[in-house]
Formats: C-alpha cells, sequence, structure tokens
C-alpha cells in the first residue's frame, strides 16, 4: 500500500489521478502504468463488454501492483457476500458500486471492507446529478443515459457537478478521451476516470489513444506507449 501511494502521488503530479477503466489485459496495465495512470480498474460485472471474472483479474491486479498502480473493482448490484469475496480474493484498493445498491447495503458493506480499501459510489448525471451516497469515500460521476449509467462513451454537462461538495474527492467519467481531457481536467475533481475513448474495442485499448490522453494532460511530459 505504502509504495503504490507514493506512485500515485508521484503520478499525479506529472498528468492527475488517471483511472484507466476496463483493463482486461497485462499488457494494457503495463501500458497504463508506463503512460501515466495511478489507478488500473476491472469491470466484475457479467455480460458486459469488458467483464472479467475474479480469477482474471486478480491475476490483472498483482501486474498493477508491480507497477504501482492502485486497483478498483468495479461490481454493480452483487450481493454483500459477493462484493466483500471480490474485494478479498483481488485485494483491491477501492471497490466501485455501479448500480442502485440502496443506502442500507452501502452502510453495512462499508463496515465490513477490509481496513484500508476505499468503497466508491456511482452518480449518475443525466438531466441532473443526484445526491452523493452515504457512507461512500468517493463518488464517481458519469453519464446517465436510457434509464442506466456508464458504458455510453458520452460526456454529460459538468457543470451538472461544479461547486459540490464531493467533487474535490470525487472521479470524473464519462466520454473522457484526448479531444477533452484537458478541458475534464478543468473541473476539478480529484481524479479522471477514461475506458471507451481510448479503446481500439471493447477491452482493448488503443496504445496511441492513451499516449495521446496522458500528453493531453501534461504536454511538457514525455509520455512512450
Amino acid at each position: 500500500m505504502a509504495s503504490a501511494d507514493i506512485a500515485e502521488a508521484a503520478r499525479a503530479l506529472v498528468h492527475g489521478r488517471v483511472k484507466l477503466c476496463g483493463l482486461t489485459r497485462g499488457k494494457d496495465v503495463e501500458l497504463a502504468a508506463r503512460c501515466g495512470a495511478t489507478h488500473a480498474g476491472f469491470v466484475l460485472v457479467p455480460g458486459t463488454p469488458r467483464a472479467i471474472d475474479a480469477d482474471e483479474a486478480a491475476e490483472l491486479a498483482a501486474v498493477a501492483r508491480g507497477n504501482g498502480l492502485k486497483t478498483v473493482g468495479v461490481v454493480r448490484d452483487c450481493t454483500e457476500g459477493d462484493a466483500l469475496a471480490i474485494t478479498d480474493r483481488i485485494g483491491l484498493d477501492a471497490l466501485q458500486l455501479h448500480g442502485l445498491e440502496p443506502p442500507e447495503f452501502t452502510s453495512q458493506l462499508r463496515s465490513r471492507m477490509p481496513p484500508g480499501t476505499e468503497l466508491w459510489g456511482l452518480c449518475g448525471v443525466g438531466a441532473a446529478a443526484s445526491p452523493c451516497r452515504p457512507g461512500t469515500d468517493r463518488t464517481l460521476f458519469d453519464t446517465r443515459w436510457g434509464g442506466t449509467s456508464g458504458g455510453s462513451g458520452q460526456p454529460f454537462d459538468w457543470s451538472l457537478v461544479r461547486g459540490r461538495d464531493d467533487l474535490p474527492s470525487a472521479f470524473l467519467a464519462g466520454g473522457i478521451g484526448p479531444f477533452n481531457a484537458a478541458r475534464a481536467a478543468e473541473v476539478g475533481a480529484y481524479g479522471l476516470d477514461v475506458g471507451s475513448a481510448v479503446e481500439d474495442r471493447p477491452g482493448i485499448k488503443d496504445p496511441a489513444r492513451v499516449a495521446a490522453l496522458f500528453a493531453a494532460l501534461c504536454p511538457d511530459a514525455r509520455v512512450r506507449p
């Protein structure tokens, strides 16, 4: 944990905090670290385009830790037992709730999470931004579309979250790529969550787009894809 904290701080000084999400291959985890990411995100939602299972995520998380990245597992509407088992199996730094989990579920899960493991909660933003989830350590703002949130590759109106109390500790997601990353960073969130905008296809990152993303965040830094 200490080495991951130091690596995160060093990378954040250059590009800010960036979570590269939907990782499915070890080579893409290494790419994320090499280009300047601070967090590696793994989607553990069966039936979704970037889904992997807990065993696959554990292998990728080991690669991430070896490269100084913090690890985040994304789940949706799973049971408390499954959430805890996933966290323990992978050894996550953070578990991201990306569904419609009720407040009582969140608070109960928070009380049973391993020490030092963060709990993040989705806040879908459409015509308005919903309240942050009680009991979570961080909010993740993502685009709400068609009754669901996330995975659309479309940004939302960032003015809807400006000035919120939880923004300085939150991650900003939704269609962030090389073309708008610098503007996204100016919103003032704790970090950026990037996925589909730097992919060749779902779950497969494009090295040139990933490098372009980090170059956009810090034009003076040398980014090696």
